[in-house]
């Protein structure tokens, strides 16, 4: 595997990273398992980087078919991407969001003097037979080769209704931080329809190195910081 964003992190930038991460995790699964509690709670960690959320808005192992509608002749022009979206997409990415959100008000309640540090990714690029976007896009005849355009629409518009509302927790919770990764990424940065390349995790590296230089002295790392990641924190 290629560096990822932690990886990048602990060696370009030096921070004092200690990694649960785990590939393919729901944020259910994430939040029910809490590794994260004990640094947390004891002071050992000052900061919390989380990523998850990804396979919950791609729809978790039922895939993203069942968020799309079939593919229609009349509307094939990526300014119709709206249109393939269901409701069921939206209802589902509230209830992913609450559990988020429910997760920085324990935070916040059970180790005070964290900062949460969160990001919700970037545009992913649907691939033919792609094993997390591409496959479930042509199960709804779809296609990433021959409406690549279309299909990348489609997928900017879920991820900017999950970043809208990660955005949103940042202002409204003091010990929580957004890190936009939206357009971080280029086209020919990306190893598969998620993970970026090293070019692109150094990227990504650089908006977290950023945002963890602006925060208040309490949650810059003086101890170790914790990493939490899901198999679509690509942009990790």
């Amino acid at each position: 595997m290629p560096p990822t964003l932690i990886d990048v992190l602990q060696q370009s930038y030096v921070y004092p990273i200690s990694n649960l991460a785990h590939w393919g995790d729901t944020l259910t699964e994430m939040i029910q398992a809490g590794q994260f509690w004990p640094a947390l709670i004891s002071g050992e960690a000052d900061t919390f980087l989380f990523s998850g959320g990804g396979n919950d808005m791609l729809g978790g192992d039922a895939g993203i078919a069942r968020f799309l509608n079939l593919f229609d002749p009349d509307h094939a022009n990526p300014s119709d991407a709206a249109y393939y979206v269901k409701p069921e997409f939206y209802a589902n990415l509230k209830l992913v969001l609450q559990d988020y959100e429910s997760l920085i008000q324990r935070v916040h309640l059970r180790a005070p003097d964290v900062i949460m540090v969160g990001h919700g990714y970037d545009y992913a690029i649907p691939r033919s037979s792609g094993p997390w976007i591409g496959n479930g896009m042509m199960f709804v005849g779809l296609d990433p080769t021959f409406q690549a355009d279309l299909c990348q629409a489609i997928m900017r518009i879920m991820t900017d209704a999950f970043n809208k509302g990660l955005a949103g927790f940042a202002a409204t919770y003091s010990n929580y931080r957004f890190v936009d990764l939206r357009g971080v990424v280029g086209k020919n940065e990306w190893r598969d329809e998620l993970h970026p390349t090293a070019a692109g995790a150094a990227k990504t590296a650089a908006r977290f190195d950023a945002m963890l230089k602006s925060l208040p002295k309490s949650g810059t790392f003086e101890t170790p910081a914790i990493a939490s990641r899901a198999l679509f924190g690509r942009a990790a």
